[in-house]
């Protein structure tokens, strides 16, 4: 029993080869980058928007510029506070400590005389 065993030959890869179109690097700017983070986009959806991996990313963002550039978020508020807790007679005091009610006062005894 004999094995027969036949190479093949293959054709070696020259530098030309290598390079095509659509292995040519894709060229991103700073002002891009720090644009998306003040629209509030994190590094994670960065990285997931341009279809990075992580290694791409942590050289990215180890730009000086961008090394120790946060997202900006705004702050929405969903609430409103409304205090119902003070009552009317709350009221007239605190009117009451800072002077409101005696001008008051003064005012209808010249509009009744």
């Amino acid at each position: 029993m004999s094995l027969d065993a036949r190479l093949t030959q293959v054709a070696e890869a020259t530098p030309q080869d290598e390079q095509t179109s659509t292995d040519a690097p894709k060229v991103y700017t700073v002002s891009q980058i720090l644009q998306d983070l003040s629209f509030g986009l994190d590094r994670l959806s960065i990285r997931k928007k341009y279809g990075w991996t992580v290694a791409e990313a942590k050289l990215v963002f180890g730009h000086p510029k961008l090394k120790s550039v946060r997202v900006k978020r705004s702050k929405i508020v969903k609430i409103q506070l409304v205090d119902d807790t003070t009552t009317q007679t709350e009221l007239d005091q605190d009117n009451t400590k800072m002077g409101y009610e005696s001008s008051y006062n003064d005012n209808q005894t010249e509009i009744q005389d």
